[in-house]
């Protein structure tokens, strides 16, 4: 499994809850993994991307795992919904858990509906800090 992880050059500062934030990353990163682990491919890859859009942060997760049906995309963010057929050990609230952090600090967490090829989701939080403690 190869992890690619491509900052932005510049990043400026958000306001926040550092360890919610590093819990953001961790459920998303986790899910991708997740994703992964289910999938019958020889190379798979996970994708962590930051980047500046106007007044936001974006930060996008990809993974060429399986995807997410299109069925799925809402209940995704359901807490206890969980996708995986492997999913003894988890509770299906990573990313209930992503998008309630991404909530409390003004942003968002959505799954890209036209990704091919796997799984892409984009987490925006204003660069103001709004919304944050």
């Amino acid at each position: 499994m190869i992890i690619d992880w491509r900052p932005a050059t510049v990043l400026p500062g958000i306001t926040g809850r550092a360890n919610a934030l590093r819990g953001l990353l961790k459920y998303l990163l986790d899910n991708a993994i997740q994703a992964l682990s289910e999938s019958d491919r020889d190379y798979r890859e996970i994708r962590l991307e930051t980047r500046v859009d106007g007044l936001e942060l974006v930060i996008e997760v990809m993974d060429n795992g399986p995807g997410v049906p299109r069925a799925h995309r809402l209940k995704a963010f359901e807490p206890f919904f969980c996708g995986w057929t492997q999913a003894k050990e988890h509770a299906g609230m990573g990313l209930t858990m992503a998008q309630e952090v991404a909530i409390g600090h003004g942003g968002s967490v959505e799954i890209d509906a036209d990704f091919l090829g796997g799984c892409r989701i984009f987490v925006r939080l204003p660069l103001n800090g709004s919304g944050g403690e």
